[in-house]
């Protein structure tokens, strides 16, 4: 009589919100008693490996693997992409016969959303359409550009790779100044799960208002041209008396 015993393996698959498949995701398995140690497996090939990676396709294979308790964990996320830090745990239960290979299923990554709100700097429940901007990366270069608000005051912008960010207003709301100041937010490079959306809030002054200045004439000269032709019409009718009166004592 001759008995055998069998491993078996799993497989998945990587995608990102749109599903579509990530390649270059890197993962390593672990029994859930010895979490230091990555377990060696075999791939499609033969080959052995303690590092899984996504094909062109997302898809991930692993074999050698007996009856226990594991965890999945990714170490390295597609290029651009927040690495998961989520323990995916599985089990390998005994069974009769040659087992198949376990499907984990689908896996996401995810990339980074932000939102800004433009308020009025006096009046934060005041929200500003139309202010428009920038955005910039770690090293102030124009990743985005005509990034607009919208009539609540808000833009939004996905799809953003890990790192530094920076909003730089180019338009500000009719009736406001330009703000000079660079708003600065960070994509963080790992989280364990779909990450939550970062927000930051931008502000404007309101444009100072000019003060009222009469109109050059007449009346704000206080009387100043009024006084001129006063003088030379008095120095007019004194000439034309004294005129006179040489006149008459000349007869």
């Amino acid at each position: 009589m001759t008995l055998a015993n069998y491993q078996t393996g799993i497989k998945g698959k990587k995608v990102n919100e749109e599903n579509k498949a990530l390649a270059g995701a890197e993962y390593q398995i672990f029994r859930s008693d010895a979490l230091t140690t990555p377990i060696e497996t075999i791939d499609q090939k033969g080959n052995s490996q303690t590092t899984i990676k996504t094909t062109s396709a997302g898809e991930f294979y692993g074999k050698g693997l007996s009856a226990g308790q594991y965890i999945l964990k990714e170490v390295k996320a597609p290029n651009g992409y927040i690495l998961d830090t989520t323990a995916n745990k599985f089990t390998i239960q005994p069974e009769s016969g040659k087992p198949a290979i376990l499907d984990l299923g689908t896996f996401k990554n995810y990339q980074g959303k932000v939102e800004l709100t433009k308020v009025d700097a006096n009046n934060g429940s005041e929200q500003l359409a139309n202010a428009e901007f920038q955005l910039l990366d770690t090293d102030q270069n124009v990743v985005r550009e005509n990034l607009k608000t919208n009539k609540t005051g808000k833009l939004h912008v996905a799809n953003l790779a890990p790192g530094n960010y920076y909003f730089k207003e180019t338009k500000a709301p009719t009736g406001y100044q330009l703000s000079g100041q660079l708003i600065r937010f960070t994509i963080d490079s790992t989280h364990s799960g779909k990450p939550e959306q970062v927000k930051v809030m931008a502000k404007n002054k309101l444009i100072p208002q000019q003060p009222n200045t009469p109109k050059q004439g007449f009346y704000p000269k206080t009387g100043e041209d009024k006084g001129i032709v006063l003088l030379v019409v008095g120095a007019i009718i004194i000439l034309i008396v004294m005129g006179i009166a040489y006149v008459r004592k000349k007869k």
